[in-house]
């Protein structure tokens, strides 16, 4: 059975993640896998799973992407394409009518589709209108939260749309496999408490009101920060690091390829985030049983937390969150995710959800 998976890139990206794993998933249960990439890019190229085919659009303008993207799923004929991202989705839509639809299409939505109005180009402003008329030519759509599930009932031309919520993967095995590794930071070595973030440097991500939170818990007790991750504003993040006096305490390293073995050595990881869909890093972080700090943003910090494996704040709550903090150092007052059940989430598990969407 032939199975397509459309992107736009492969980027260093929670959708991109997920996509991986469901395409092993899908290899190890005997399926043919084509990843079809708008953008041949990204930090995750390195890991697409052998025996996966990597189909190229070419570079010719977003016209003659799509033509070619057409004729090759007429070619091709993939029993099912699952499209992962916002945009992929519209593209993958795109391509099947100008080829006559004839290829079950399943989208995943995996994030609120509100957060489009908070990006500065008025093009993505206007995306929850164009979502609206093209996911309705979409035969079944997956949504990683409730919330998300809800939003997107509200949008649709049609109350009928198949929408099923399937929570982020995990790859257990491999989690616990690599969180055994000691960490390479130099800091992870010494008798400091250190607190972890990660992700894309974005306005999204919220990585200032993390910084600023840090500068009150420095006033009360010796920890370091260290954030993960690259973006359009790391030297935004690095300046207001040094304008708050505690760039001595915070480091940026950029990507690694085992966060797992720092979220198991972390004394406790925060996601600052203004909106989710359902965080991978936080599932992740949970699995390795750190402590956690999330912000009570929409949608999936407060479905994954429930109110039992970790600290809410609200967004942008800086007190908030340094008290959260200071109270997930503590021993004595610290929540962990003890009850937290990574087996949940096991990869397989959710591999084995979608195929029975896309094979239906």
């Amino acid at each position: 059975m032939h199975i397509a998976i459309h992107l736009w890139s492969l980027n260093g990206g929670g959708a991109e993640r997920v996509a991986l794993y469901l395409a092993q998933s899908f290899l190890e249960a005997d399926m043919k896998v084509d990843i079809v990439l708008w953008k041949v890019q990204g930090t995750f190229l390195k890991d697409i799973p052998s025996g996966a085919n990597i189909v190229k659009l070419g570079d010719k303008g977003a016209v003659n992407k799509l033509l070619t993207f057409s004729k090759w799923l007429s070619r091709e004929k993939p029993k099912a394409m699952l499209c992962c991202q916002s945009l992929a989705n519209i593209t993958g839509i795109t391509a099947n009518l100008l080829g006559g639809k004839k290829i079950r299409i399943v989208i995943r939505e995996p994030n609120t589709l509100e957060r489009f109005s908070l990006m500065r180009s008025w093009s993505f402003k206007f995306f929850p209108v164009i979502a609206r008329l093209f996911y309705y030519f979409s035969d079944h759509i997956v949504a990683v939260s409730d919330s998300i599930a809800e939003d997107l009932q509200k949008i649709l031309l049609s109350r009928d749309h198949k929408i099923t919520v399937i929570y982020n993967p995990l790859p257990t095995q491999k989690i616990k496999t690599l969180a055994k590794i000691k960490p390479q930071h130099r800091w992870f070595r010494e008798d400091v408490p250190i607190i972890l973030g990660a992700g894309r440097f974005v306005a999204q991500k919220d990585f200032s009101t993390l910084l600023r939170a840090f500068a009150q818990v420095r006033k009360n007790k010796i920890a370091r920060l260290v954030i993960f991750g690259e973006g359009e504003q790391k030297r935004m993040l690095m300046d207001l690091a040094a304008e708050l006096n505690i760039l001595d305490d915070v480091d940026f390293p950029g990507f690694t390829d085992n966060i797992f073995s720092y979220l198991a050595s972390a004394s406790v990881f925060v996601l600052p985030s203004k909106f989710e869909g359902c965080p991978n890093i936080l599932l992740e972080a949970l699995a390795c049983g750190c402590p956690v700090v999330a912000t009570d943003c929409r949608s999936g910090p407060k479905e994954i937390l429930a109110g039992k494996h970790g600290l809410l704040v609200e967004v942008g709550a800086v007190n908030d969150m340094a008290s959260a903090i200071l109270r997930q150092l503590d021993n004595n007052t610290a929540i962990l995710p003890t009850s937290f059940n990574s087996t949940d989430y096991d990869v397989k598990e959710v591999a084995d959800r979608y195929l029975g969407i896309l094979l239906e």
